[in-house]
């Protein structure tokens, strides 16, 4: 009988357990820094209003999960997820040494990898068009020390 425990759907009760896992982490790393207010946000706001977010989600799909039939959970998409999670640390330790104009497309061209029906022409203009938005919105715009061009490209 749907709805009953241990009858539901082992992907939505997965996939909620493990939002509401990320949130309560969040969370808790959150409250080492000052919250602020919504008029000067501190280091934790955004954290604090993220792990929120994730955690009611998770409950909400967790609990649909345990209330409805579904499929088990089936082989794990390795390879696309180290071509997804891979490359976003890969960035993390480029961004200084070759900067945005390099590790951005780099992040763009690696987690393409991931999905089989990328074109050619679609990388290249998402590259393209990612590098621009982060340089004018993080570099120039919010003015963030993050370098445009690397010290091993001459920044």
């Amino acid at each position: 009988m749907p709805g009953t425990l241990g009858r539901g759907s082992p992907r939505d009760i997965a996939a909620g357990a493990l939002f509401v896992v990320i949130g309560c982490a969040f969370g808790w790393f959150a409250q080492d820094h000052d919250l602020g207010t919504p008029n000067r946000m501190g280091p934790a706001f955004f954290p604090t209003i993220l792990a929120v977010m994730m955690t009611v989600l998770g409950t909400v799909i967790l609990v649909q999960g345990l209330r409805r039939p579904g499929e088990p959970i089936g082989r794990w998409p390795w390879r696309a997820m180290l071509l997804v999670l891979g490359p976003g640390i890969l960035f993390g330790l480029t961004i200084r040494p070759l900067g945005m104009i390099a590790a951005v497309p780099l992040l763009v061209g690696l987690s393409a990898l991931a999905s089989r029906q990328v074109t050619a022409v679609g990388l290249i203009l998402s590259a393209l068009i990612l590098t621009l938005f982060s340089i004018a919105v993080f570099a120039h715009g919010l003015g963030l020390p993050i370098p445009v061009f690397g010290r091993l490209l001459g920044g």
